[in-house]
């Protein structure tokens, strides 16, 4: 036990030379005083791809537009992966209906 205090403690150092994490929500959150971190954390709310993204750019500067840039990779990369959710989620759908009622007839 007190091994692991030891190591989020470091880690807790860690962090905190790092303004974009210290300064976030969610830090706040994890280092106050007492509360339902569950309840807090949830009344954030979820945010979008797009706004985690943007939380990125603000933090780190990145050029995006760089040629030969991983990032035009990373583009590349996320596209990908939405066009094979679009295909993978339907089915997926179709399993968990299929689960239920497979769960129903076990169940009886």
């Amino acid at each position: 036990m007190e091994e692991r205090r030891s190591l989020l403690e470091r880690f807790m150092k860690e962090c905190g030379k790092y303004e974009y994490v210290t300064h976030s929500k969610e830090f706040k959150l994890f280092a106050r005083e007492k509360g339902d971190i569950e309840k807090m954390l949830s009344a954030l709310g979820k945010l979008s791809p797009m706004q985690i993204l943007e939380k990125y750019r603000l933090n780190f500067n990145i050029d995006e537009d760089q040629e030969g840039s991983p990032v035009a990779h990373y583009k590349e990369n996320i596209i990908d992966f939405q066009a094979f959710l679009r295909k993978a989620l339907p089915v997926m759908e179709i399993q968990k209906r299929q689960l239920k009622k497979m769960f129903s007839v076990r169940d009886e």
